[in-house]
């Protein structure tokens, strides 16, 4: 039986994959920020890593859970032996902002511990995740808007596009990267197609049946106007995402 050691446990993705793994009858060691990493990566066969920030926050947060956090993750998991990491990245990487160099760095930082350590890295690189019960991102910043006031605000004029990818085909690419025979690779995943914050709202109301009003706020960030990524590559991991926006949308308001 294959021990995996989930960095990021008790955050909404790590979570639901613990979930998701326990049916698999896998053995399962939950880590946290607080945690003994050479203690509890003892006999770990692979480490899959959770750990990041949301775009909002500040750029030395993002370095120090991004890069710092990650590379102590991998020096633990050198030096027990941990021969496989699944590293959690962001398609926010093809972007130029502070968090998407963050991103950039730590994956520097992955590369760094293969070709001076031989762990092997698969590198899976999601754009905004949402489901159930999740606090951030915008499509559940949306949704908890919606059923709480039924206003939500953007910032700009809503041209902004984003791919959105539900957490169940988040977490089947992650399955399929534990047994995936790789030495360092890096996949973008995502839904393959992207939506902008108007059509996101547009959505929403086809699902609710209900008018949304938008309070349009002037964009003071550095965000990018469009965050994807091409997820043809992935037909080598024998992944593809199953659930569309709008299938998604409905589960989120219901749940």
């Amino acid at each position: 039986m294959k021990t995996i050691a989930v960095a990021g446990s008790n955050g909404f993705i790590g979570s639901c994959l613990v979930k998701a793994l326990s049916k698999k009858k896998l053995s399962i060691v939950k880590l946290t920020r607080n945690s003994n990493l050479n203690s509890k990566l003892r006999n770990v066969d692979v480490l899959i890593n959770l750990v990041g920030t949301s775009a909002s926050q500040t750029f030395q947060e993002h370095v120090d859970a991004n890069v710092i956090y990650l590379s102590n993750l991998c020096l633990a998991a050198s030096k027990n032996n941990v021969r496989k990491i699944i590293h959690i990245s962001a398609s926010a990487l093809y972007t130029n902002t502070e968090y998407g160099l963050s991103k950039k760095l730590g994956e520097e930082v992955c590369r760094f511990y293969h070709q001076h350590n031989g762990t092997h890295f698969m590198i899976l690189r999601p754009p905004s995740v949402y489901g159930p019960g999740a606090q951030k991102g915008v499509v559940n910043v949306f949704a908890n808007l919606i059923k709480t006031t039924g206003t939500v605000t953007i910032f700009g004029d809503g041209s902004q596009k984003r791919d959105f990818m539900y957490i169940d085909d988040l977490l089947s690419a992650i399955i399929k990267s534990v047994s995936y025979q790789a030495e360092f690779e890096q996949f973008n995943v995502g839904s393959g197609k992207v939506y902008s914050l108007l059509e996101l709202v547009s959505t929403f109301e086809k699902v609710t049946g209900k008018k949304i009003k938008v309070d349009f706020i002037k964009d003071k960030t550095n965000s990018a106007h469009q965050v994807s990524s091409n997820i043809n590559s992935t037909k080598r991991l024998g992944w593809q995402p199953l659930c569309s926006l709008e299938a998604g949308l409905k589960k989120v308001i219901l749940g």
